[in-house]
């Protein structure tokens, strides 16, 4: 099983209820995603596979998140598209995916992710 944890976490803007921090990964195999922003928040399925972290994209400085679905059981990882807000939670459902973000949006993403849904 991976496990998250997360390091040197600071508000991404001044002022701002959200962190941006550095993530490390520990467990019998862990994906190299180099340095990325992350937002500390995770979720996992039951079964131990899947840990899916939010990772954010802030393209042209216009806040918004990508969540990051890491495969333990086929060792891979796959993004999902770009969903704008903040990320406010992940929650693991019936092998989807469940967020919620800031400013008052939600969605899933069915797992694995080549059955997007938002």
């Amino acid at each position: 099983m991976i496990t998250a944890h997360f390091s040197r976490c600071h508000e991404i803007r001044m002022g701002s209820p959200y962190q941006i921090c550095s993530l490390h990964l520990t467990g019998k195999w862990t994906p190299d995603l180099g340095e990325r922003g992350w937002q500390p928040l995770y979720c996992g399925s039951p079964d131990g596979r899947y840990l899916a972290l939010a990772e954010w994209d802030t393209a042209e400085n216009v806040p918004g998140f990508r969540v990051v679905l890491i495969d333990e059981k086929e060792k891979s990882v796959a993004s999902s598209q770009r969903i704008l807000g903040c990320c406010e939670s992940l929650t693991w459902g019936d092998d989807a995916i469940h967020w919620k973000a800031y400013p008052q949006s939600q969605g899933l993403i069915a797992v694995p992710f080549n059955k997007q849904t938002t």
